[in-house]
């Protein structure tokens, strides 16, 4: 899968500098106040892949936990609640 950008982004977060670029690249997102929203397109094997096995695996290099992380099919977005 690859990151794609959308009409709902408003930022995007960058590589780490001593990354190489084959490596990593820049992920267009949206920050709601609650949430950072990233939409990702399947290639057609992907489709494939999950019609037949339905199965979406998620990775996130992270430090010492594994950050809250949500996964869908369909658009969602979670917005700060304005008082």
């Amino acid at each position: 899968m690859k990151p794609i950008k959308f009409g709902e982004q408003n930022s995007a977060l960058v590589k780490p500098a001593n990354w190489a670029d084959e490596k990593c690249g820049e992920l267009p997102v949206c920050k709601t106040g609650l949430d950072i929203v990233s939409c990702w397109k399947m290639s057609w094997r992907e489709r494939i892949a999950g019609l037949f096995f339905g199965k979406v695996w998620v990775s996130i290099r992270a430090g010492r936990t594994h950050p809250p992380i949500f996964a869908s099919c369909e658009k969602t977005f979670f917005f700060k609640d304005e008082e």
